[in-house]
């Protein structure tokens, strides 16, 4: 098994990366700054047992997608984008994923700016376009308080006729504060048009995991 001190420097991941796009003339243009995915490393440091806990042989490196200036999120919290494994051994990139085509159709949107339906939304966790189901007895249950909002993108897809669509829809991303102590996620993905928060709030009753005590109704003037 690898120990710790088998993983390289941030800097020597990411600088492995950088060659090997490079090297392969992947057009970055884009996309941000390369970042280390390194939930693991986070975990790794919060468990009791760190002679077991495993360790990855490959690290990722995600070069974030960007999009007229924004970042684009997964549903789940996640960021979107093209991503490079670098083996740990070797010191060589052992894979690459999330290239895709840079063409775009826009279309206008209506955009929910009632600050209460959102607060409502916060409150639920976030994107949640499934009802949610009755928690067990036993259950544990957490709290998490949310900060620094910010305006992005959001991923999403819609079927109609046996067809996929891929969308990009405006969306605000909230830190969750305690994410790593409640082994909870880094954050929630609240869409902002109108259709996605009214099919939110119709499948899931109300059911407060996140404290919404945070002012967002300036954030909202910066929305296009």
């Amino acid at each position: 098994n690898l120990k710790i001190s088998d993983i390289p420097s941030d800097e020597s991941i990411i600088k492995i990366a950088n060659d090997f796009v490079f090297k392969y003339n992947i057009n970055t243009k884009n996309y941000g700054k390369p970042e280390i995915v390194n939930d693991w490393k986070q975990y790794y440091e919060q468990s009791e047992d760190k002679n077991n806990y495993y360790i990855p042989n490959s690290i990722g490196v995600i070069y974030p997608l960007i999009i007229n200036g924004k970042q684009v999120y997964e549903s789940y919290g996640g960021k979107v984008g093209m991503t490079v494994n670098v083996d740990v051994l070797s010191k060589k990139v052992d894979s690459l994923y999330g290239i895709q085509t840079q063409n775009y159709e826009s279309s206008k949107y209506d955009l929910e700016t009632d600050s209460n339906k959102l607060l409502e939304i916060i409150k639920i966790g976030g994107e949640v376009f499934y009802p949610r189901y009755s928690l067990e007895s036993n259950a544990k249950e957490i709290s998490s308080n949310v900060k620094n909002p910010s305006i992005a993108y959001m991923r999403t897809y819609k079927y109609n006729n046996n067809t996929s669509f891929e969308l990009y829809i405006p969306a605000m991303i909230l830190d969750i504060e305690n994410a790593i102590n409640n082994n909870y996620r880094k954050n929630i993905v609240i869409p902002l048009t109108k259709d996605s928060i009214e099919e939110i709030l119709k499948n899931n009753k109300e059911q407060q995991v996140i404290d919404p005590a945070i002012e967002i109704q300036p954030l909202m003037k910066t929305v296009k």
